[in-house]
């Protein structure tokens, strides 16, 4: 930061001090800004011939200390601001860290939700395909896995969930018995139109109507899962599969009802 001084009237002024330096006539201008280097020169002119006037150069360099010890504590002050204005900043930048980790989006992802008991042999039950902090939803497709030895379905059995339409745009579906070289794996999809934003938050892709066929464990997953935007960006997505576990058809006991005879 420059000290700033007034030449008035051939007069040198500081602007915190009432030292008045006669500069020997020299027209220096009015109200111009003068730096040190300025001052330096100044007062190495301001002598004459003879060498530096005694008074002249007294005041001069009284002036030019004076200048000297403000600049000192001009750049003090602005170290010291420097200094808070970075800490401040740094605060701030990580502040806006630790608030844009928790309010950023959550990671953007699909569920294959299972019955939470077991299930009877014989009896049917629904899968819930889930989806989860999605944005501009705007179409769907997955295969659905299973082990046909434990549990079935069909493709007919797939449902297209509340989730897709639920911003007013028109939806259609895709529907494949076996997805291409996998038999027995169904594929659906479904995708949106109109002029509607694509649904944002959580809730069901699609539900899966399934039948218990034998007692055991049957993972159930997805997999070629695509979800996009309306424009057709596709989302990269985690997946968590589910699972549905088959108990043994229960056994029922029928007794012969006895009738006593008088």
């Amino acid at each position: 930061m420059r000290p700033h001084f007034s030449c008035i009237q051939g007069q040198l002024l500081a602007d915190d001090c009432p030292t008045i330096v006669p500069l020997s006539g020299r027209q220096v201008g009015i109200l111009c800004q003068l730096c040190y280097s300025t001052v330096l020169k100044l007062h190495r002119e301001s002598a004459g011939p003879q060498g530096y006037h005694h008074h002249r150069t007294v005041r001069i360099t009284i002036l030019m200390n004076k200048m000297t010890m403000n600049t000192a504590m001009s750049s003090s002050r602005i170290k010291n601001t420097s200094r808070f204005a970075l800490a401040a900043l740094l605060l701030a930048l990580a502040w806006a860290a630790i608030s844009s980790r928790s309010d950023a989006q959550q990671p953007l992802g699909v569920r294959v939700v299972g019955p939470g008991a077991p299930v009877a042999a014989g009896q049917p039950f629904v899968v819930t395909i889930a989806i989860d902090n999605v944005q501009d939803l705007g179409a769907f497709e997955f295969e659905y896995n299973f082990n046909p030895a434990i549990a079935t379905t069909a493709v007919s059995n797939i449902q297209l969930g509340s989730m897709l339409g639920s911003s007013g745009r028109t939806t259609g579906e895709l529907r494949m018995a076996s997805a291409p070289g996998r038999p027995g794996v169904p594929l659906f999809g479904a995708y949106s139109y109109g002029a509607a934003a694509g649904p944002l938050g959580s809730g069901v892709l699609a539900t899966v109507t399934m039948t218990a066929v034998a007692p055991g464990a049957s993972p159930l997953s997805l997999t070629g899962l695509k979800v996009t935007n309306v424009s057709g960006d596709e989302y990269t997505v985690a997946v968590t599969s589910g699972s549905v576990t088959v108990g043994a058809t229960p056994r029922m006991l029928y007794l012969p009802l006895l009738r006593r005879s008088n």
